[in-house]
């Protein structure tokens, strides 16, 4: 063997040296620096972005394990308006093999999060996205577990606008014709004995051999009441019920192209505001929190079918136009005769059950009385009654009298009507007060 002069092996030693020791720690230091470089956080941001949709800020992202990506304050926003949607102060993610699924999972956990409800839209069409699949180019079932999620209505800072759920669990799964989806959660703490409480579940499911893919929903709270503020997120209509009110029971629904179809079994509105229920859509005035009970319901295109259940109210205050419109109209026995210049009159008590169908609406009382079950009662005694001989059942039209002020356009109600009105123009409201005056 050869042998080397003394400064060549120095020179290989130097070179050997630079090679293994020097120029890996120069890496591995450029690299580490890298990791905590704010363009390390960007990058993924980015991509956060083009997964969801909307604007994503990401303070620092750490890589603990092999396989595992820690994201610290994350927060989203509305890519229209900039205003922030969701923040989580922490989600850890990372990709595991699912048994018996042919697709990995992708595990997302966040120890706490916020969410303001006004902003849900985007959420909304997150959400369609993720269920058509559209979400990543890889396909993956989604696994997100959150400790504690409060919901904050928009500009509400107070505590009393703030709905804790926690141990929020969701999992979006891809099946054969389409996608399914469940979130359970608990409102507030699932308590010391949690063995014995379900949680609130909502399945959503999206079928791809209807054409256009047909999106159905089940919300099962009929262990736990649901605040109707997480209602109003996906049917607005729920937010004219009161910020107080809530929801317990059992809904079924399909969106089809003529609209929304399904059921609601055993279900309580408990805490309703009438007020606020009335004077966003009618001109009158009907005041107290009320609780409705559903029996069984049925609506499709949209439009409630048939429904049979009960409503109790009170203390609060009748409008003396309404009061006298209701007993007119639903054919009742007033025991109290309210004066034209009398705006408001205090009642104790409305308690009635009701069956409403496409052809006729009854109305019975449900207040025990010594002559005939009353509807409507004050601290005097009754006030609205049962007549004595019962007619035959109201109409739909003897309802919406009822509710609309009497005036001089009189039309039928009937379907045909309904879409018609959706197209033309409406009379004016104050020339309608004035023409019936």
């Amino acid at each position: 063997m050869p042998q080397l002069h003394d400064r060549t092996r120095r020179k290989i030693c130097i070179a050997a040296f630079f090679a293994v020791c020097v120029l890996p720690t120069c890496c591995l230091f450029a690299w580490g620096i890298s990791r905590h470089n704010p363009w390390h956080a960007s990058a993924y941001a980015q991509q956060l972005e083009s997964y969801l949709g909307l604007n994503v800020t990401i303070d620092h992202v750490e890589h603990p394990l092999p396989g595992v990506i820690r994201y610290h304050g994350v927060r989203l926003c509305d890519p229209e308006t900039g205003q922030v949607v969701a923040v989580f102060n922490r989600i850890e993610a990372r990709l595991q093999k699912v048994q018996d699924r042919p697709l990995p999972a992708l595990e997302l956990e966040a120890d706490s999060a916020w969410i303001c409800p006004k902003r849900f839209d985007s959420f909304t069409r997150l959400l369609n996205r993720a269920m058509a699949r559209r979400m990543t180019s890889d396909d993956v079932d989604l696994q997100l577990d959150i400790g504690e999620l409060k919901l904050q209505a928009d500009g509400n800072d107070t505590d009393s606008g703030i709905t804790t759920l926690t141990t929020v669990e969701g999992r979006l799964q891809t099946i054969e014709n389409g996608s399914r989806a469940k979130f359970s959660f608990w409102l507030g703490s699932p308590g010391e004995d949690a063995d014995s409480t379900e949680p609130i579940s909502i399945y959503i499911s999206r079928d791809r051999r209807d054409t256009p893919a047909s999106i159905s929903f089940i919300i099962d709270a009929r262990i736990a009441p649901l605040p109707c503020g997480l209602l109003a997120m996906v049917m607005p209509e729920c937010a004219s019920l009161g910020s107080n009110s809530r929801f317990q029971g059992y809904i079924s629904a399909q969106k089809t192209v003529d609209g929304w179809k399904g059921d609601v079994q055993d279900a309580k509105l408990t805490d309703i505001d009438l007020e606020s229920l009335l004077g966003r859509r009618f001109p009158n005035t009907l005041t107290g929190q009320a609780q409705v009970t559903i029996q069984q319901a049925r609506f499709s295109d949209g439009r409630l079918q048939e429904a049979i259940g009960s409503m109790a109210a009170g203390p609060g205050m009748v409008g003396g136009e309404f009061y006298n419109s209701v007993w007119i109209q639903l054919f009742l026995d007033s025991y109290i005769r309210i004066p034209a210049e009398v705006k408001y009159a205090p009642y104790d008590k409305l308690s009635l059950n009701f069956t409403i169908n496409h052809d006729s609406l009854q109305i019975k009382g449900a207040i025990a009385n010594q002559a005939r079950p009353a509807i409507l009662t004050n601290t005097a005694g009754p006030m609205l009654v049962e007549m004595e001989k019962q007619p035959q059942p109201q109409t739909i039209s003897a309802l919406l009298n009822t509710l609309a002020p009497v005036n001089s356009y009189q039309i039928p109600a009937t379907a045909q009507v309904q879409r018609l009105s959706n197209f033309l123009p409406l009379p004016n409201a104050s020339k309608i007060i004035k023409n019936t005056q």
